[in-house]
């Protein structure tokens, strides 16, 4: 499990040089960063928002377990970037914040496991990541 998580590491970092530059120069320039990530991506989106809290204090969850995810998608604005992570089978609640994002006319960063997924396509800057494991999670 250790080999298959340290070459996932590994992947991800050689991968996506360029893009994680472009992601964090979004991320920096935002006025607002919104985190969203549902079912078994809401434990990615949950640690960042944890570590980028301690350094910015714009950074939002999209929650929707603290009430209507209306309610926190009512807040997107141009000049904001939301961050999406969601993978194969990619979640109905990670497609919505992606549309609505797109009609702000947010940034979008996502953080998925495919060049082909629906979040790598339209969004501004892409992460990709492996999703292969030994292990469940």
């Amino acid at each position: 499990m250790f080999t298959a998580l340290s070459d996932n590491v590994q992947a991800t970092s050689t991968q996506n040089a360029a893009s994680l530059h472009r992601a964090a120069k979004m991320l920096q320039q935002a006025e607002n960063v919104h985190v969203a990530g549902f079912r078994a991506s809401y434990p990615i989106v949950h640690t960042l928002l944890y570590g980028y809290r301690l350094f910015r204090r714009t950074v939002y969850l999209v929650d929707p377990a603290t009430g209507s995810m209306e309610m926190h998608m009512r807040a997107f604005a141009k000049g904001d970037a939301v961050v999406i992570a969601s993978f194969a089978p990619y979640s109905r609640e990670s497609l919505e914040v992606l549309k609505v994002a797109r009609q702000a006319r947010c940034k979008i960063v996502a953080f998925t496991d495919s060049e082909a997924s629906p979040l790598a396509l339209e969004a501004d800057a892409c992460v990709l990541f492996s999703v292969n494991s030994p292990s469940f999670f």
